[in-house]
């Protein structure tokens, strides 16, 4: 079920703000680490890439890795 949830919220993250976006794929990747690996790397590098595309000073690029 929990998976679910989280796969839902990554694709409705889809539509929202890059920042947002790359928070729900961060923080989903943590979530489905403990029940599926592949997806859960995928949403990590997902995410990961999308938060690197942030127009965002480093050290605020560094909180948001930091908090998800």
């Amino acid at each position: 079920m929990p998976d679910v949830l989280v796969r839902r919220a990554i694709e409705q993250a889809e539509s929202r703000d890059p920042l947002v976006k790359a928070m729900v794929l961060l923080r989903g990747a943590r979530v489905l680490a403990a029940m599926d690996k592949k997806a859960a790397r995928q949403a990590f590098a997902e995410g990961a890439a999308t938060a690197e595309s942030l127009h965002l000073p480093s050290r605020e690029r560094e909180h948001v890795f930091n908090e998800a």
